[in-house]
């Protein structure tokens, strides 16, 4: 009971792979079955590379983010050898040394915090007066004086541009603390 395989290539099989091969002997390979086979294997394929792309969007981000924050590290570093080196008259590892080390690492950075947290506050209060604006606006459309809705949408205006100037120039000085 050897099947046409082991007689055409010599290789004995066994009784259960005889067996399991009889289920396939007389199969036939159709056109429309071969094309859902292969659909099936584009499909799968076509979600590997979905997986794929969507795993590499994330390593992308989150190395350039453990890059973003190694340059933070490096700038830091230089900025501590920077107020080591500038403490030379001290001797390392006294209490002085480290006073002095602290001090000048902190006087920077302490007016920046200080002057970037100003601006922020201030960013929001203004950024609460453009719903004013609005209010502002609709208040006026509702006077009944054409000459009255003319001056004050014209005073409006020009409140807007200077609103406008002021948090551009809070955006400016924002992005220069940075």
């Amino acid at each position: 009971m050897e099947s046409n395989f082991s007689q055409n290539f010599g290789q004995k099989l066994s009784e259960d792979e005889i067996r399991a091969n009889m289920s396939n002997r007389n199969l036939q390979l159709t056109l429309k079955g071969e094309l859902q086979r292969l659909r099936k294997v584009i499909e799968e394929k076509n979600a590997i590379i979905a997986k794929f792309k969507k795993y590499d969007e994330e390593r992308k981000a989150y190395y350039s983010k453990f890059e973003k924050n190694y340059k933070l590290m490096q700038e830091r570093f230089s900025e501590l050898a920077d107020a080591v080196n500038d403490c030379d008259g001290l001797d390392y590892g006294t209490k002085e040394f480290f006073q002095s080390v602290f001090e000048r690492l902190s006087r920077g950075k302490m007016s920046n915090d200080n002057a970037r947290m100003a601006l922020l506050s201030s960013i929001k209060k203004l950024m609460k007066m453009q719903d004013s604006f609005s209010d502002m606006e609709a208040c006026i459309l509702s006077v009944s004086s054409e000459q009255d809705k003319e001056e004050l949408l014209f005073v409006l205006r020009k409140m807007k541009v200077r609103y406008d100037n002021i948090t551009s120039s809070f955006q400016k000085k924002m992005n220069e603390l940075k």
